[in-house]
């Protein structure tokens, strides 16, 4: 095995400026933002929504079951995707390439790139979610069944995996200690 030399935290910090975290933070929020807005539009629907009989609610059960799953899946794949996605083998060749980029933005690249994953994958899980409860309010299931709400449970997860990983300089050089200083052979 070829042996890199060693990329210092100290020299990965070199990348964090204010500008370069201030885009990663914008990136979070927006990936964030997306289902909390289309959820407030859910509540906004739900709030004008006139009392009547139901109409087509027996899909609201097997889409609020096929949430349910793709939740779990999701939240399984925003763990292990962003984790596999540092796997010794894959940090070695992208970090210590011969050209390109500096060792340092290249371990930027590789931190940015796998919090985009897990959010884009909770994220996903959430929006659909909430169009669950779209489909609730529109087909008049919530008004007899506010359980529905529940399927909105996917943003809460969102918002919170979120905020416990939100992008800061400490957190950045922390996952790089972690994650790419860590790693054999570099």
């Amino acid at each position: 095995m070829a042996q890199h030399s060693i990329l210092t935290t100290e020299e990965f910090r070199t990348v964090l400026t204010p500008q370069t975290v201030r885009q990663i933070q914008i990136l979070q929020l927006a990936l964030t933002a997306a289902p909390v807005v289309f959820f407030g539009g859910a509540i906004a629907l739900s709030l004008m929504q006139v009392s009547g009989k139901p109409v087509g609610t027996d899909t609201v059960p097997v889409l609020s079951a096929l949430n349910g799953f793709l939740a779990l899946l999701s939240y399984a794949g925003a763990y292990l995707l962003p984790a596999a996605h540092f796997s010794p083998k894959r940090v070695r060749a992208f970090v210590f390439a011969a050209e390109g980029p500096s060792q340092a933005d290249r371990s930027l690249i590789l931190i940015r790139n796998a919090a985009i994953i897990r959010l884009a994958i909770l994220e996903g899980s959430a929006l659909f979610g909430v169009a669950v409860c779209l489909v609730a309010v529109t087909s008049g299931a919530l008004e007899s069944s506010p359980e529905y709400w529940l399927n909105a449970l996917p943003v809460l997860v969102l918002l919170i995996a979120s905020q416990l990983t939100f992008p800061t300089e400490e957190r950045l050089a922390r996952m790089f200690e972690q994650r790419i200083a860590s790693v054999p052979g570099s």
